[in-house]
């Protein structure tokens, strides 16, 4: 029984590290570079935005 509870124990534990793998490289890979790449938009937006007036 003592046995059963540690196993469920040491499941619980890792499936919050297996998430925090999955998201880790997701944010890395996905919302950084997007991040980048809008302000790199804006910034363009507003120098044209600058520059036709």
């Amino acid at each position: 029984m003592a046995k059963d509870a540690l196993a469920l124990k040491a499941r619980e534990d890792v499936i919050p590290r297996a998430r925090k793998n999955l998201l880790d490289p997701l944010l890395c890979h996905l919302f950084l570079p997007l991040s980048m790449v809008l302000i790199l938009f804006y910034t363009l937006l507003l120098h044209m935005s600058v520059k036709t007036n």
